[in-house]
């Protein structure tokens, strides 16, 4: 914690949901502990953060008489738990778990297991940082967030970007195919067997 604290300030601390249900189990009785379950899951399965934090509110009135126990432990880890709640809901399943975490340190040590030795110090970083780059990159295409957007600037129609590449204007569909008929009756056109048929006359 120390470490984390003096080299990224600021960043929050997330316990993993399927650690603390482990340590959750471990204070309630066994007879109750599937409705428990069911309802700290749904704490998870809500839309927005203030559904999270109101689930969790009654999570904890329900076991507030029936489990003592269990509430103070709820109650004692409440910022832990619910920390993932302070960052957009398109990153929630990469926050509230480890298993993304410890997916990502299996392929590091796997990339540099294969290699064996490294010649320097910069050699490890590239590789790892080339890795996380990798996890970046499929995380982003995953959950892609929301771009911020000018309050007056309306989307693009497809077809009016791809008009906007080129500079020479566009005329409709209509009026191109009646320039071009019109072109075809009234332009004259000497052919091979016109020249022919003067040559004989």
């Amino acid at each position: 914690m120390e470490a984390i604290a003096a080299n990224l300030p600021g960043a929050a601390w997330q316990r993993c949901r399927t650690h603390y249900a482990a340590n959750l189990m471990s204070v309630t009785p066994k007879s109750l502990w599937p409705a428990v379950k069911a309802m700290l899951h749904s704490v998870y399965d809500q839309p927005d953060a203030g559904a999270v934090h109101a689930q969790f509110d009654r999570l904890l009135d329900y076991v507030e008489d029936k489990l003592p126990d269990a509430h103070e432990h709820l109650d004692g880890a409440r910022a832990d738990i619910l920390a993932f709640t302070g960052f957009p809901e398109g990153l929630w399943q990469q926050i509230w778990s480890n298993n993304p975490n410890e997916r990502l340190n299996r392929e590091i040590r796997r990339r540099t297991d294969s290699v064996g030795i490294f010649p320097n110090r910069d050699a490890i970083i590239r590789l790892v940082g080339a890795v996380l780059a990798e996890q970046t990159d499929e995380w982003a295409q995953t959950t892609p967030l929301p771009r911020p957007r000018h309050p007056h600037q309306e989307p693009a129609h497809p077809r009016t970007r791809h008009r906007k590449r080129g500079n020479r204007p566009t005329r409709p569909r209509t009026q191109r195919l009646t320039t071009t008929n019109t072109r075809r009756t009234t332009n004259r056109y000497t052919t091979t067997r016109d020249l022919t048929t003067s040559e004989r006359i």
